[in-house]
């Protein structure tokens, strides 16, 4: 168990909880980005996916289905 109390790590532990979704393809969408992309993001980006996982679910998966249509 990871102990780290680091303002960095709470918001990271934060992050994946909330992208963690009821929609299993929403879950595999998000959580792969937040622990392979999301620390090389600069702080603009960070911040557009912290408002991006507070949307609804099937707001979420229509954004993302338009966008691959």
């Amino acid at each position: 168990m990871n102990d780290d109390n680091s303002p960095a790590a709470i918001l990271r532990k934060r992050l994946y909880w909330h992208s963690r979704r009821g929609m299993w393809e929403l879950d595999l969408l998000l959580i792969p980005f937040l622990e392979q992309r999301f620390d090389h993001l600069c702080e603009a980006d960070q911040l557009a996916y912290q408002q991006l996982i507070e949307g609804e679910d099937q707001d979420l998966c229509v954004a993302n289905a338009s966008r691959v249509a």
